[in-house]
């Protein structure tokens, strides 16, 4: 859980800059399940003069599952409740209002370990319904 967390805080990092870079595009294709999924979104981002500040708070966070692959591959699921109130989302300048983070959510991620590899790879999270 330790490499999710420190994902999402370089991911963070990555985002609130609101540019593509290199530094981010190695970490994302070197991090991450689906680095295309990530370096879009923050090319998007980049593109669309969206800033976002703001730290999410993690109420909790447990292992769903476990797996351990015949070819020596780890894949954890995890659910992570997430309270993202305190984020503002901005637009050229101009905050746009984002009900959706209002309420906290429920968020399942899954974690690869690949058998070549020492480090955690991290998927797209998936939102659940609001708590």
């Amino acid at each position: 859980m330790a490499a999710y967390t420190q994902f999402v805080d370089a991911d963070q990092r990555f985002v609130a800059a609101g540019k593509t870079t290199n530094e981010a595009a190695s970490f994302y294709r070197r991090r991450s399940i689906d680095w295309v999924h990530y370096w879009a979104t923050l090319a998007q981002l980049g593109q669309g003069g969206v800033t976002i500040s703001g730290e999410t708070v993690t109420v909790w966070m447990r292992p769903e599952d476990v797996t351990v692959g015949s070819t020596g591959n780890y894949v954890v699921l995890l659910r992570r409740w997430v309270d993202a109130s305190a984020l503002v989302v901005k637009q050229d300048g101009r905050e746009v209002e984002q009900p959706n983070l209002q309420k906290p959510h429920v968020l399942h991620i899954r974690l690869e370990r690949r058998q070549s590899e020492t480090w955690w790879r991290v998927g797209s999270p998936r939102q659940c319904k609001p708590c």
